[in-house]
């Protein structure tokens, strides 16, 4: 069973970087650069101490795709220039992960590392975030509903498998699940919310 699990979530995990990365080249999704540069890296971080953190493969699958796949967005926007438009935010955010990163450096403990990445990793969604509220980028909810689900799947595994470390329930079930179905939310409201065009 964990191995089906773990198997489907790595397979929505590719279909929803599929279903994004053609909207990007579509220009119907315009990513947010600081997200997806903090969400690339945090996600190589993430995936290695979460593995360590966890030592499973089927508890660990969709984090280790998604750190792979994650680079593929940053990297299509960056050469398509799909990118929306930076705001302040976006520096902070991007100044607060790199400091972030350099401090755990120092500390080496992949429990620590974990949870200080899913801090980046949830602060990485406030660019995006602020940008759908404040209309500077441009989502559908199709593949940020399929990261959620891919994470779902993940979550039951981790919880089937539960060992008493609750650190192993924050990168799926709060970045993962919460935080991906969060954003799907926001952009079907502001899609409500958006005047209708004649």
């Amino acid at each position: 069973m964990d191995a089906f699990l773990a198997g489907a979530s790595s397979v929505v995990m590719i279909v929803a970087y599929a279903v994004y990365n053609w909207q990007v080249v579509r220009g119907r999704s315009t990513p947010n650069a600081a997200s997806w540069l903090v969400w690339a890296v945090a996600g190589i971080v993430s995936a290695s101490s979460y593995f360590v953190m966890t030592g499973s493969i089927p508890k660990s699958l969709a984090v280790i795709t998604d750190a792979t796949l994650c680079s593929s967005v940053f990297l299509l926007a960056l050469f398509k220039k799909k990118f929306g438009k930076l705001l302040a935010i976006d520096f902070v955010v991007l100044g607060g992960s790199i400091l972030g990163a350099g401090i755990w450096a120092t500390w080496g403990s992949a429990d620590t590392a974990n949870l200080f990445m899913q801090v980046i990793g949830l602060v990485g969604f406030l660019p995006t975030c602020v940008g759908l509220i404040r209309g500077t980028l441009q989502e559908e909810k199709m593949a940020w509903f399929l990261w959620g689900l891919a994470y779902f799947f993940a979550s039951i595994v981790v919880v089937k498998n539960f060992d008493s470390n609750w650190h192993n329930l924050v990168s799926p079930l709060l970045v993962g699940v919460a935080m991906h179905w969060f954003v799907a939310a926001l952009v079907v409201y502001q899609s409500r919310s958006r005047p209708a065009h004649p």
